[in-house]
């Protein structure tokens, strides 16, 4: 009976890791759903004197907030798309210090202008939102140098 309950436990761990879903984190109305809602945070910067810097993000949440901290010029590398959920949100907030710099797009992203480099003003912030379309990252928005 025990190596019973193991294999159906092993089994049950091995089909819940999926790489991609493509419905909804939320359940049903009238469910107690409010633990799988989930928001978070990451914090990338990219560090002076390189060249290109490779920033790894991996969004995980039902709404993500990424602060990106470009130097001079870098690489938002979307590392996987594992744990994200149809309809889920990424929020990324681009700060560019005194020197102008290149962000570049790399990944799972789709990008709504056709060009994923995006050109950045010294002194200036940038805002982009991208949604979960349950294999891509779709761009829903972008400001730009404000």
């Amino acid at each position: 009976m025990k190596k019973f309950l193991s294999i159906l436990f092993l089994a049950a761990i091995a089909f819940s890791a999926q790489a991609q879903n493509t419905s909804p984190r939320y359940v049903v109305y009238g469910a107690n759903g409010a633990s799988s809602i989930s928001f978070g945070q990451n914090i990338v910067k990219d560090t002076a004197g390189t060249t290109i810097d490779t920033l790894q993000l991996r969004p995980r949440y039902w709404c993500t907030n990424v602060n990106v901290t470009v130097v001079d010029s870098a690489v938002l590398q979307l590392k996987s798309v594992a744990g994200c959920y149809y309809n889920d949100r990424a929020y990324v907030y681009v700060t560019n210090p005194a020197n102008t710099g290149v962000l570049k797009l790399n990944g799972a992203w789709v990008v709504s202008t056709g060009t994923n480099t995006i050109s950045l003003t010294a002194n200036k912030h940038c805002t982009l939102e991208f949604w979960f379309d349950g294999t891509n990252w779709v761009e829903t928005s972008r400001n730009l140098n404000y």
